[in-house]
């Protein structure tokens, strides 16, 4: 077995809470300088204890545990990071119809529909919702909503009915 530091212990407690952390991220959760979390990280994926993918210009770290489904969940779980994301995607599978349309999102969350069409454009790029148009309206829907449910409650147990709540309050106002 393995003898791990205190620092490389925390940083390999933070990704297994945060799946998907990327670097600086594990550094403002740590406390601990650049370097001495570079080093660390090295060594834990050297050791085949975690492994790393970049993504949009970021590594992103992962418990070894992942491996087999990297591919499936790194742009689900940086979208669950991002607040306006994580909300298009809290609306979307907490539906009961097939599809919603960017407007009705919009009304929803408060905002315009042109301050949401850029996340909606980058989710649809990466797969992780479709459009359907009808005319000049779009629609969309999420493509795995069993794997949006299962990743939500393993990254945020705490904090995922606490996510699904604030959105049945926002379509029961």
């Amino acid at each position: 077995m393995f003898e791990f530091s205190d620092t490389a212990i925390n940083l390999l407690d933070i990704i297994k809470s945060k799946p998907g952390i990327h670097f600086r991220g594990l550094v403002e959760e740590s406390n601990r300088q650049v370097g001495v979390v570079k080093h660390h990280l090295r060594s834990l994926e050297k050791k085949n204890i975690i492994i790393s993918i970049g993504h949009r210009n970021n590594l992103l770290y992962f418990d070894v545990l992942y491996e087999d489904k990297i591919d499936e969940v790194k742009d689900l779980i940086n979208y669950l990071r991002k607040t306006i994301p994580r909300e298009i995607i809290l609306i979307v599978s907490t539906l009961k119809e097939e599809f919603i349309s960017l407007k009705q999102i919009a009304e929803t969350l408060k905002r315009s529909p042109s301050s949401l069409h850029w996340h909606i454009k980058r989710m649809i790029e990466d797969g992780i919702i479709y459009p359907v148009r009808k005319g000049r309206q779009v629609s969309v829907r999420l493509k795995n909503i069993e794997l949006v449910k299962s990743l939500g409650k393993e990254i945020y147990p705490s904090k995922w009915d606490s996510f699904l709540d604030q959105i049945e309050n926002k379509f029961s106002r």
